[in-house]
Parts: structure tokens; sequence; C-alpha cells
């Protein structure tokens, strides 16, 4: 192999083939010099467009302006001007880049924006510009649970229409079919927001509106910040499995792969892809109904907390948890210690009581006694809204990105 080797650069006569070597050799150096020469395309990375960013207990949130910009920039400076709510700010100098890179933020209040960046040289020449149409300081949550977090296919209620509803969308079909066989966060869409309307499914395994766009509508309006969703929620699930898949416990079930940390795994894989760029104020857990056959209280409660560890262990944040309370068959053979094992998670630290379904629906909202009709998801989504009190926000602590 060696001989093989060195014999192409011989001649018959075994002379080494100084000439075409050097011509090589250059022509190598050439095509160097030139890719070194190219000019950088200046781009800007982040914010994208529609992206909502976790403000903080004080009303701030810091955008994040990062990209590549020509190499005789000194400076990066960028505004935010108000569309809806918020306040406009002046240009402010957000960096200095390392050579073609840079990397700062920009504070402002809750609202939504537009935001326009500047590369500045020495002498003051505008280098490059950039202008991002929508980006939001606001609130951020994340779904969790069974059916009736997850989805409803018998009944529909009209999305939200408020421009600052938002979520990100499961579009690819062939991408989400890998998913489903690897469960892997290379599976899931990148960072691509868009206004959580009509038809959007929302990463990382939501299967339509349902009553989160109208949930995330009202709590916009009512807080005049942009509100991001994310659906982590998996049907026909429970919280034994949730727990198992979180520990990496196997087990067997016609649809649910636990093979692929399922259904676990869409929680980890949105803390993992979407929390550390987006932030969150908490989740949102609707549990317990799917385990009614289970009659062993503390065991139930020990699953339900076990999965809130796991989730506040992988981001290294202690999330809130807002709790949903309902009863599974409430008027016809209500199962009673289901709520009791609600109200015990909820009430520990760190987590908060959400909606009481017993209370706020009404029989008729629910078509089996657990998952919820048309005029159900109505209320729901009014329910979970109220949750989001101000008090609430001024007590739960979010996890906000290190921008």
């Amino acid at each position: 192999m060696a001989a093989d080797y060195a014999d192409r650069w011989h001649n018959k006569s075994g002379v080494f083939r100084y000439n075409e070597v050097y011509v090589i050799w250059q022509r190598f150096l050439f095509c160097l010099f030139l890719c070194l020469s190219l000019p950088v395309k200046a781009q800007l990375s982040l914010p994208l467009n529609r992206m909502v960013v976790q403000r903080d207990t004080a009303n701030r949130a810091r955008l994040p302006v990062r990209g590549i910009c020509p190499a005789q920039t000194s400076r990066i400076q960028a505004r935010a001007t108000a569309l809806n709510g918020g306040q406009t700010t002046g240009w402010t100098i957000v960096t200095s880049p390392q050579a073609t890179t840079f990397a700062g933020s920009l504070t402002v209040v809750g609202g939504w924006y537009q935001l326009d960046v500047q590369a500045i040289s020495d002498d003051s020449t505008i280098l490059a510009n950039w202008t991002v149409g929508r980006v939001g300081a606001g609130e951020v949550f994340l779904v969790m649970g069974h059916s009736v977090a997850a989805s409803e296919d018998k009944y529909a209620i009209p999305a939200a229409t408020d421009d600052r509803a938002t979520a990100i969308p499961l579009t690819d079909s062939l991408q989400h079919q890998r998913y489903n066989q690897t469960g892997s966060p290379n599976d899931l869409p990148s960072l691509n927001f868009t206004q959580f309307g009509e038809g959007v499914a929302p990463a990382p395994y939501g299967k339509g509106p349902y009553f989160w766009s109208r949930f995330a509508e009202l709590v916009a309006q009512r807080t005049g910040v942009p509100v991001l969703v994310l659906n982590a929620a998996f049907g026909g699930t429970n919280l034994a499995m949730w727990w198992q898949s979180a520990q990496g416990v196997p087990f067997t079930h016609p649809f649910v792969r636990s093979a692929i940390g399922m259904p676990y795994a869409n929680l980890k894989n949105a803390l993992i892809n979407y929390i550390p760029q987006t932030g969150v104020r908490a989740i949102l857990a609707d549990h317990g109904q799917n385990d009614f056959p289970n009659k062993d209280v503390m065991q139930l409660i020990g699953f339900y907390e076990g999965i809130i560890q796991q989730a506040r262990t992988q981001l290294g944040f202690t999330i809130p948890v807002v709790v949903n309370r309902q009863t599974p068959f409430l008027t016809t053979d209500p199962q009673r210690h289901i709520r009791q094992v609600q109200q015990t998670v909820a009430d520990q630290p760190g987590n908060y009581s959400g909606p009481d379904y017993d209370a706020g629906l009404q029989p008729t909202d629910r078509y089996d006694g657990i998952h919820l009709n048309a005029s159900g998801q109505e209320k729901a989504a009014q329910l979970w809204a109220n949750a989001i009190s101000d008090a609430f926000l001024q007590t739960a602590t979010p996890f906000t990105p290190d921008y």
C-alpha cells in the first residue's frame, strides 16, 4: 500500500515529480486564498420573526441579538419599536463583535415589537441592517398531560385571531413520522414561530389548536403581552407511564413506545430544543384522570411528583407547575382519590393550583365524564387563563434565557 502511494509521485525512472507536486500545491494555496477572501455574508440569526422570549417578574426580557457581521464592524446597535404594548427604545449599543460574529441582547419591557439591528463601523458607517417584524417579550407555557390536555377529535372551538397568540408549528408530516419512530429532539422542528390560529399543531406533540390557542389569546389580551404555547401532552397515557419513561423504566403499551422514551420524551425534548431559547413561565399539567383504576394515592402522588422533579432536574431550574384538578366521572361514579392526588401535588412548594374543573364545568361540558366537548373547551380556556392571575405572575419565578 505504501509503495503504491509512493509510486504516484515518482516517474518511471524513480525520480520524484517535483514540478507536478509544486503545481498542485500552488492550486491548493490559491483555492485557500479565495475561500478566505470571500466576503462574509452578514445575517441576523436571532431573534427570529414572531419569537417570544419569557419576561421576568419585573416585566422585563432580554431579546437576543446574534448573527454575523462585516469584518469592519466595530459595534452592533438595536432599537425596539412598540407595536402592541411595551415601550419603544432608542438605538442602543448591544455588543461589539468578535471578528465577524456578534452576540448581545436588548432589554425591553413586556410587549410586541419590531426590532431593528445595525452593524456600525468606526466611522459610523452603517455596514448592514436588519429588521425583525415581530418579536415579543411575554409569556411561555409548556403543557403536559394526557388527552384532556392534548386534543379533542370530536369537538373544536374557534382558534385565536389575536396576532400575539404564538406557537412553533408542526408542519412536516414526514418529520413527525420520524419523531414518532425515534423520539429524538433532532426530529422536531427547529425554532420557527407562527400565529397560533386555525390548523396550527403546536410543537412538540400538539394535534391542533384545541383550547390552548384560545387560552393564549385570553392571556395575551389580559396581560398585554404575547403568549407562546408548547404542547407536550400525549393522549391515552397516565401518570405511571410518564413516571416510568422519565426514569427509563420500560413498559408495554399498544401505541406508547417506552423504548424511545415516550411519553416523557415530549416534555424532555421541549426542555432541550425550545425552552433554553425562549424561557418558560410554567408547566401547565393536566394529569390523573386516566389513573382512576389505581387506588394507591401515595403511589400516584409519587409518580406525579417524580415527573415534575425530573423535568426540573432536566432544566436545572425549579420550573413552576400549575396543576389542574378534575374528578373523573364526577356525577356518575366519582373517583375522588384522583382529585386528592392532584390537590396534594398542587400544594407542594413550587407548584400552584390551576383550574378546578369540578367547580368550573357542568356535567354537560364533559361528554364522557372526562373529555371536553365544545362548551367544555371554551370554559377550560377561560379557567386556565384565570389561573394565570396577576398574583401568580408576581410570585411564580420563570426560567429566562441566558442572553
